[in-house]
């Protein structure tokens, strides 16, 4: 194979790549806004959805191995390959708390209603912007942007601690409510790890950069 058409392949692999972080930030997208609206409809359709990411990660998964078995890239090339296997692993999990945000929404949708702490809006927000950034550090080769998406990490675990106390209150408040309050702290669990894997993104985008992981 000439160094041209490897290349054409490497470049196939990357828009791919892009093309299901793309898919994935409009899921985590949605599923903020069926959050904030209380829109079971869109919740729905973002859980019908989540086959398509599986999808993505099982066909990149299967082209890298292949590149790596049949073409031992070297150097800067490797890098992206493994920074690729290991993103892919990121954008299809936080699809994943995208779809289990909505089936909790869906469950909450049967009880009686409980307010959600104003944290977790909150953190939703950062979520996305992080996710959105990661992807983005990745594309341009950012590394200042992927070292801003890591320390973004440590404001939403503040919200996330934050959020679970007072939902513990509602809890002790009116132990009827404890199976929904129960719900509203693993929203808010899915919410704080998809700002973890955005994490893991752009420390893999600077890996791709650097040949360093962070």
């Amino acid at each position: 194979m000439t160094r041209n058409s490897f290349d054409t392949e490497l470049d196939a692999l990357h828009f791919e790549v892009v093309e299901m972080a793309a898919h994935t930030e409009k899921a985590i997208e949605q599923a903020i806004v069926a959050l904030k609206n209380n829109d079971m409809l869109l919740a729905q359709k973002i859980i019908d959805g989540d086959d398509l990411l599986d999808d993505f990660e099982k066909d990149i998964e299967q082209k890298c191995v292949h590149i790596i078995a049949t073409k031992q890239p070297v150097a800067k090339d490797l890098r992206l390959v493994t920074a690729i296997l290991k993103m892919i692993t990121d954008l299809e999990r936080m699809a994943d708390h995208a779809s289990d945000i909505c089936e909790i929404m869906l469950s909450l949708s049967k009880e009686s209603p409980i307010q959600i702490p104003e944290e977790i809006p909150l953190m939703a927000s950062i979520a996305s912007e992080m996710v959105r950034n990661a992807i983005n550090a990745y594309v341009h080769k950012d590394i200042a942007l992927a070292h801003h998406v890591i320390e973004r990490d440590k404001e939403i675990n503040r919200y996330f601690y934050a959020a679970v106390a007072h939902i513990q209150d509602i809890m002790r408040q009116d132990v009827q409510m404890i199976t929904q309050a129960t719900n509203v702290i693993f929203i808010a669990k899915y919410i704080e790890r998809i700002g973890d894997h955005a994490t893991n993104v752009a420390e893999w985008a600077i890996f791709n950069i650097t040949g360093i992981h962070e």
